[in-house]
């Protein structure tokens, strides 16, 4: 909106502005009052929520000394955050030139805290505004979607290099903008990931030494890195991954100061902490994970009206695209044993102080997860470590809108990778509850930082506190390993790493005694998730290849034309006796289809009783030695299998044949020669060419009811194969279907023919469809 009110000003068409009416209330004691409505979520739409929170808004056409009294009405509650002390900030814009920076320099707030939560604050401008000026008033320190892409420009200038050319070409490249012509010692690299539902980017950034710079690129992930120009960052050996996202909700802006002091850090040239840590990691981060809902000026959701950060663990590539990329990464490098940290950063309006919230562990491992926690604590006076929580309640509580926080960031990855180090950043907007007094650096280096009095009365928090945040947490990550080489551990009260591993050790072991906890096992309710989890994983993959190969069939499975009535696509008639090819008759199709299989079920009476032996010599039967499990079926393979000539009925010459049936890698799950040359692999169990032309086609598929139980569907059916002018044909003769229940454990330990899926979760409709 931009209004004249009372001859002031207000507007908020920019960047994640956030204001929806204004009205003047007259004077006050000399003050311009004025009662301003925000825009909750998604204003306007179906998906319309009631988060109302985030504001942000200018104002302009005012004049020196100008009191005004500024009322926004209509707000979430937020009573407990301003009465801490929280105020909205200000920065005042003279024309074009650069603003000032963000204060909190509002006067005399109030709240009230009635169901129409309202905040109400004075403003005098200063005596230098002129017609030109802007104010500008925010819940917090702002940091828009087009600040945070003008600062990756920013860091794509200064460290961008384009390794995909060699060192003499490379300052060449692009009219000679590409970067220093030596190689840095900082490999850093920006690409597009995907792009959200209002078409902005959501980049990744990879940062990292070119130390163990393999050649090859890392992969393009399906659906993702869309920008075909662009190439894929490189792949590095011997190096774990640490991973970090931030802005998953617009509103939390600490979260985006906190990631912009991690980046600053670790891109550091001369910091030799952050040389190591280029050396020991690849940092995957991931600025702004729903940047609609930043730019649209959003408090928690995106531009669907969806909480995000609950869908970790079912994310969507068409409802939730930035979600599905970061799991996608984070899968990809866990597939590959690299993936060791994950930190998605966060704004908190309820408890003060910037702490962790971690996962409940075996002791073993949560020692070490509880560890890098202290470890934050040692290197910034701002963090809390006494607020944070590792608990297994924190792990599945919901939120109000009966979500699970099972789907946010942290329960999801940590469910989906069971690694160690998963964890979620909380930094409230306002202060904290006290300060550390943090132990001084021991090292000779005089380069080392050197440790400030510090008051004990927690400050208001500024962009800077944020960003000293964020440098912490990546320190930490070094000291976890004792290679720090300005440590503050020595000269601690723990003496070392190992005092305070130590020391962690037996503050978990007491407190799962006194919980009544078994402090050396994994907590049921977490280990139960991990399992149900692993379960589902195995399902979704199952399910999707399935229907990927199905799609592929019926793509290339088209109805044979239907020049003769001998080989129509529905079935294939077939004299057993002779081989020959039955006389098309008058009647339909259909009908000859049905008459075909009655004489099939009347020459086979005892067919159950002939299914099952056939079965049993299945079993027995020696895999074929030749064909792998990922070629094509070969014809002439199968057709001499069966022991018949694919050329031409006159020319058949049936081949002597081994007493054992002979098994082919490929089943046959179609009705000519030359469809069978062009099927893919579907997922099924071989099938077996018997000597007297017979074959056995065996059909194995998961069925899951809706309760917790499993069974395996096993059906088997008898054919006859033999040839005719049209192509290899088949003859349905018998079938016999088993069903056998199976608990959700023996079904993740059951070993299933080759080609198989583990499919739980879900039913899987049939894993092919066969016509004969």
């Amino acid at each position: 909106m931009r209004e004249v009110i009372d001859g002031v000003e207000f507007f908020s068409d920019f960047d994640s502005a956030n204001l929806g009416s204004v009205v003047s209330t007259g004077e006050e004691d000399g003050f311009k009052t004025f009662e301003l409505r925000t825009l909750p979520d998604c204003h306007g739409t179906p998906q319309e929520t009631q988060n109302r929170t985030w504001f942000y808004f200018g104002i302009s056409r005012v004049t020196p000394k100008l009191k005004l009294q500024l009322t926004v009405r209509d707000l979430n509650r937020q009573g407990k955050l301003f009465s801490q002390g929280h105020e909205p900030v200000v920065r005042v814009q003279h024309g074009d030139r650069e603003p000032s920076k963000w204060t909190r320099a509002c006067e005399n707030l109030t709240y009230d805290n009635d169901d129409d939560f309202s905040i109400e604050w004075e403003y005098t401008c200063g005596p230098l505004v002129d017609e030109d000026t802007r104010i500008f008033f925010a819940f917090c320190y702002p940091f828009s979607y087009e600040e945070i892409q003008r600062r990756l420009e920013t860091y794509d200038e200064s460290f961008g290099f384009n390794w995909t050319l060699p060192d003499s070409d490379a300052a060449e490249a692009d009219g000679g903008d590409a970067g220093p012509a030596v190689p840095p010692s900082i490999y850093y690299h920006r690409e597009l990931l995907v792009r959200s539902h209002d078409g902005l980017r959501v980049d990744l950034v990879t940062v990292t030494s070119p130390e163990n710079m393999m050649s090859e690129e890392e992969p393009r992930l399906a659906n993702l890195f869309p920008d075909e120009e662009c190439s894929r960052a490189r792949r590095f050996e011997k190096k774990k991954v640490f991973f970090m996202s931030s802005r998953v909700h617009p509103g939390e802006v600490p979260a985006t100061h906190v990631f912009n002091g991690f980046l600053d850090f670790i891109l550091q040239p001369d910091d030799p902490r952050a040389q190591l840590l280029r050396q020991t990691y690849v940092f995957k981060l991931i600025p702004c994970l729903n940047p609609d809902g930043v730019k649209r000026g959003h408090y928690r959701m995106d531009a669907a009206g969806v909480n995000l950060n609950r869908f970790y663990d079912r994310p969507s590539l068409e409802h939730h695209p930035s979600i599905y990329a970061a799991r996608a990464v984070c899968l990809h490098h866990h597939s590959r044993k690299n993936l060791e940290f994950y930190v998605d950063l966060h704004a908190h309006a309820g408890k003060r102080g910037c702490f962790i919230f971690g996962n409940a562990l075996e002791i073993a491992r949560q020692e070490r997860n509880v560890s890098y926690a202290r470890l934050v604590a040692l290197n910034t006076p701002h963090f809390d470590f006494d607020n944070c929580s590792f608990s297994e309640r924190g792990m599945f509580s919901k939120d109000r809108n009966s979500l699970s926080k099972e789907g946010s960031g942290r329960v999801g990855i940590f469910l989906a990778t069971n690694i160690t180090h998963v964890y979620t950043l909380e930094c409230n907007y306002n202060t904290g509850r006290s300060v550390n007094q943090i132990p001084v650096i021991t090292a000779d280096d005089p380069r080392a930082e050197r440790t400030p009095p510090l008051s004990s009365v927690p400050p208001p928090y500024t962009e800077e506190i944020w960003e000293d945040v964020g440098k912490a947490v990546a320190i930490a990550a070094l000291d976890l390993l004792d290679r720090n080489p300005w440590s503050r551990l020595p000269a601690s009260e723990y003496g070392g790493l190992g005092g305070l591993r130590k020391h962690t050790a037996a503050m978990i072991k007491s407190s799962r005694q006194k919980s009544g906890n078994s402090p050396g096992a994994l907590p049921r309710r977490v280990a139960v998730a991990l399992r149900n989890s692993k379960a589902l994983e195995v399902c979704r993959a199952a399910r999707e290849e399935a229907l990927a190969r199905k799609s592929a069939e019926q793509a290339v499975l088209a109805p044979p034309p239907r020049a003769k009535p001998v080989a129509n696509s529905r079935a294939v008639r077939a004299r057993v006796s002779s081989g020959s090819v039955l006389p098309a008759a008058s009647r339909s199709p259909r009908r000859s289809t049905q008459d075909s299989h009655r004489q099939a079920a009347k020459s086979t009476r005892n067919s159950t009783a002939k299914a099952t032996e056939l079965g049993e010599a299945s079993k027995k039967a020696p895999a074929s030695k030749t064909g792998g499990s990922r070629g094509m079926y070969n014809p002439k393979a199968i057709a001499a299998a069966a022991g018949v000539n694919s050329t031409s009925p006159d020319q058949e010459k049936p081949q002597e044949s081994d007493s054992k049936p002979k098994r082919l890698s490929r089943p046959l799950s179609t009705t000519t020669l030359e469809a069978v040359d062009m099927v893919p692999e579907p997922v099924t169990s071989p099938v077996t060419l018997h000597p007297d032309g017979t074959v056995t086609h065996e059909v194995v598929s998961m069925l899951r009811p809706r309760t917790s139980s499993v069974a395996m569907e096993r059906k088997q059916l008898r054919l006859k194969a033999s040839s005719t002018s049209s192509g290899l044909c088949i003859q349905p003769l018998a079938s016999l279907t088993t069903r056998t229940p199976l608990s959700l454990d023996d079904a993740l330990r059951t070993t299933r023919p080759s080609g198989i899926p583990r499919s739980l979760g879900k039913p899987i409709r049939k894993s092919i469809t066969t016509n004969y």
